[in-house]
C-alpha cells in the first residue's frame, strides 16, 4: 500500500498492480484505462469545517462560499459522473 498520492499514482502507471484513484486525478492520464463493469463509482462526503469563533467573519464565510461552489460545479468531475 502506498501512502503518498504522487507515489502511488506513479506505481500504478509503472503497471505495478490496479487501484482506485481518484477520478480527477486518473481522467489526466492517457495511459489509465477504468476497469469496465465496476458499477458505481464510491464516493466519500467532503466536509467542510470552520472553529466556531470565526464561522461569522466575513473572510471564513466567503472562503466557505467559495470551496462549496467548486464543489458543486466541478461534482461531475470529482464523482467521476463525466466519464463517457
Amino acid at each position: 500500500m502506498v501512502l503518498e498520492p504522487t507515489a502511488h499514482l506513479q506505481a500504478i502507471k509503472c503497471g505495478l498492480g490496479f487501484s482506485d484513484l481518484l477520478c480527477f486525478v486518473a481522467e489526466q492520464e492517457n495511459d489509465l484505462v477504468r476497469i469496465p463493469g465496476q458499477g458505481a463509482v464510491r464516493v466519500n462526503p467532503a466536509w467542510i469545517v470552520t472553529h466556531p469563533d470565526l464561522v461569522s467573519t466575513e473572510r471564513v464565510r466567503v472562503c466557505v462560499r467559495f470551496l462549496h461552489e467548486a464543489m458543486c460545479k466541478h461534482a461531475a468531475e470529482l464523482t467521476g459522473e463525466n466519464i463517457s
